[in-house]
Order: C-alpha cells, then structure tokens, then sequence
C-alpha cells in the first residue's frame, strides 16, 4: 500500500529554486512535515492518553488508541532520509529534515500544551522580535512563547549539526498545525535564519500588530480552512492580531476575516472549551485539500503506516 508520504522526496526534489508559500506544491510538501510530527509519539503522551483525546489529527488518535508509541525517525531512515532529527519537549514535538539544500522543520503541540480553556484566555507577554531589544510594544502568547523558547535551544542545536556538515546552503522551511503553528511562526523571530520561509496550517492568533510591525522578517503564510475558527482566537479584544497573510486551501488570500459570530460557531467554540473533536481543524483535512489542489497522486491516501511502525517499535 502507497502512503502519502512516499511521495515527499520526489516533489522536493522538483521545486524551483525559489519556491515560496505561492506554490502549491510547497504548501503540500509543509502539511506532509506538519503532519508527520502527530505520527512520533512518546510514552508519556500513552500514559496520559485521556488528556490527548483533543490533539487535532485522526492519525494520533488511532496512534492513542493502540497504546503504543511511535518512534518515527525509524520510518525516515528506511526512506533513505538521513538527515533527520526528532526533538521532543514537554509541550512540543519537532522533527526535521534536509533534502539537499532545503531543510523542513515541523512542530506539533504535545497533549500537555492543549487545554484550549488556558490557550484561549492565555496573557500576553513583551517580546521584542526587531534589532532593537528596547520597549516596542511588541506583546506574544504566553504560553505558546514560552514553550517556543523551550524547545528552541534543542532545534538551533540540530540545524547548526544538520548545517556544518554540509557546505551547501539551504533555506529553512518552518511549519506546523494549530498550536504547533503558533510555536512554528514565533520560532521564525527566534532562530532568525538567513533564508527562512513559515508556512503555518489553522494556527491561532499568537500576537498583536506591533510584533508583526516590528519583525524585520517576511509575515508566516497561515493557510486555512473556512470552516476552522481556531485562527479566530484568542479574540482581538485582547489585543492579538489577525495572521497578516493567509490563504485558504485553494491558495487564495483571504481578503476578509471569517467572521466570529452565529450559533455554529458558539458551537464550535464550545466543542473546543470542553475538549471535544473538532473535526475542521484536523490536519488530515488540511493536508488532503492541499494535496487534491496540488493534483499530487497520492493525496487522499494515509499518511504514513503507523501502525506497522508501532508494531516494529514495540519489538525493538
């Protein structure tokens, strides 16, 4: 059986040059890596499986459900990539990869950071993301911030591994789903690589407009989908600011924000308040719509076969 997956090397190894978030296939190519991060899953998220049942992808859940981690650097070896790396954290995993001169860093948010009733209230803190470290204004998530800056020491570590063992430069691809996408686009500020792109998939909000103002770098390109209002949230009256660029799954810019009102999306809200599914903001349902849009051939397929993996894992 074909895995959606399988097709990650080759449709790297086609982009131009200079591909940025306006090329589908770069879309495709960053939900494959956002997605691949639910599929590595450590022990202590099986211990705490009932917490983990609000983790937005269909792939974890049946990860969960079989009580059996995943170590998922054993399925990238087998395909031949090398050049790889996994961090995990408390909140957050990330995993990496290099494909000659581009390099894919995907983040998810582990079962410990989705409490939505905290993310959705959550404070904001100062971090200045310009050359000036003085008073700017700029104000983050923070939560998200924190956990961002956890996890960031470990993945500058593996990118300055990754990197000085081949002189051929490359361009930093930094991508996630829902919170990991929050910690992907702070981590953009934080790493600060000379050639860098985000591409994030339904992430919140995580900061207001004298961040985005102050960031000497390219906005991250949220892509979402029409129905997930969790790029809605935290309100704007708490002074977070709309994603400055952000496409739906077709590629285009979304011109008006989706507006936050009506019983469907009370609903909605109160689905992800009681840690209940919500099923337009699962990553399988990003990847899929970018993959028919794309027209790669395996897009509708699963992503990866986890399941023989955990059983290779739990024998090793």
């Amino acid at each position: 059986m074909d895995h959606a997956f399988d097709e990650f090397q080759d449709l790297v190894s086609k982009l131009p040059e200079k591909g940025d978030s306006r090329d589908p296939i770069i879309r495709y190519v960053c939900a494959l890596v956002s997605e691949l991060c639910y599929h590595h899953v450590p022990k202590f998220e099986i211990d705490g499986r009932k917490r983990a049942k609000v983790i937005p992808s269909d792939g974890y859940a049946d990860i969960i459900e079989t009580r059996e981690a995943i170590d998922i650097e054993q399925y990238l070896g087998n395909l031949d990539l090398n050049d790889r790396f996994v961090v995990v954290d408390r909140g957050i995993v990330a995993v990496g990869i290099r494909k000659k001169e581009r390099l894919f860093i995907g983040f998810r948010g582990t079962s410990w950071l989705y409490d939505w009733r905290i993310n959705i209230r959550a404070a904001m803190v100062d971090m200045p993301f310009g050359h000036w470290y003085g008073p700017c204004g700029c104000r983050v998530h923070r939560g998200f911030s924190e956990e961002a800056l956890r996890v960031a020491v470990r993945v500058m570590d593996k990118i300055r591994d990754m990197t000085k063992t081949n002189n051929q430069k490359c361009h930093l691809f930094l991508t996630g789903h829902s919170l990991g996408g929050a910690v992907a686009a702070l981590m953009q500020n934080i790493i600060r690589f000379e050639s860098c792109s985000t591409i994030t998939f339904g992430s919140p909000r995580f900061c207001n407009a004298a961040a985005y103002y102050d960031s000497p770098l390219n906005p991250p390109t949220n892509i979402r989908r029409v129905d997930d209002i969790v790029p809605s949230i935290p309100p704007k009256c708490w002074g977070y600011a709309d994603h400055l660029y952000e496409l739906d799954t077709s590629g285009e810019k979304m011109l008006r924000p989706i507006r936050s009102s009506g019983w469907k999306h009370l609903a909605w809200c109160m689905r992800l308040l009681l840690g209940k599914d919500f099923p337009p903001h699962r990553m399988e349902s990003y990847r899929k719509e970018l993959g028919k849009n794309a027209k790669v051939q395996l897009w509708n397929e699963q992503l990866t076969p986890y399941k023989k993996l955990q059983k290779s894992h739990a024998g090793s």
